[in-house]
């Protein structure tokens, strides 16, 4: 007769071979082409070690049940070592992604809402004239010359940074361009006045226009990758 194990003892193994044989049964029956898992029975919290009613598929004739565990839990073992080759670089792609989203809020915060462009008071209309004395029609002034037209609204473009003063903005202009010409080449700026109140007025530059949102979206992504803070908008604004 074999030495008799301790009552602890042979409980764990049996628990340990029960977990095993339902992970095994789960892992065999979903990579299976016709899985049948019907024959599996899972305990609710609380509730004894599930038991395999069936034996476990296997595609080794005359395997035994302690070989086929053996096997199923070295396929499982090497499934954790490729998760845990993956996991630091998908870690890591999600912490930089957190770090990029914290400092556009902060930013946001400081600078406070976009103000919208203040539209020019329309000229108060002339007084009618009396029609019972009617005054020489005096010389309709000429029309003042009209403005540059900026892009249309729906223009596209990227916010890069924001200023205190119009010098510092152009020189910050400078730097970029020189620093990334590759990306930013060919593009205008436009400037936009912001009065956060008790923070102070600040002066965002915008570049553009793109033609695309997805063609900004892409163009912030590689000034992303260089550490330059890059944020797709409308591009509209005064030109500098």
């Amino acid at each position: 007769m074999g030495r008799k194990q301790p009552p602890g003892q042979a409980t764990t193994r049996k628990a340990r071979h029960a977990g095993c044989a339902l992970a095994a049964s789960l892992l065999l029956a979903a990579c299976a082409q016709t899985p049948d898992t019907s024959d599996i029975t899972t305990a609710s919290i609380g509730s004894p070690a599930p038991v395999v009613q069936a034996d476990l598929p296997s595609n080794i004739p005359g395997e035994t049940m302690e070989a086929r565990l053996a096997r199923l839990e070295y396929d499982l073992a090497q499934l954790k070592l490729d998760y845990s080759i993956v996991r630091p670089s998908f870690e890591q792609l999600v912490s930089r992604e957190g770090e990029l989203d914290q400092r556009m809020a902060a930013l946001e915060s400081a600078l406070g809402p976009i103000t919208a462009s203040v539209p020019k008071a329309a000229p108060k209309p002339m007084p009618a004239k009396p029609a019972a004395a009617p005054k020489p029609a005096k010389a309709t002034p000429a029309p003042r010359a009209a403005a540059p037209a900026a892009p249309a609204s729906s223009a596209i473009g990227i916010h890069l940074a924001s200023y205190r003063t119009l010098d510092r903005l152009k020189e910050g202009w400078a730097e970029l361009k020189a620093a990334h010409s590759s990306e930013l080449t060919g593009l205008d700026v436009r400037i936009q006045r912001i009065d956060t109140g008790k923070n102070g007025v600040f002066r965002r530059l915008l570049a553009g226009p793109v033609n695309s949102r997805t063609a900004a979206n892409g163009l912030c992504q590689a000034l992303s990758a260089k550490g330059v803070y890059c944020k797709t908008v409308t591009f509209s604004g005064s030109t500098l």
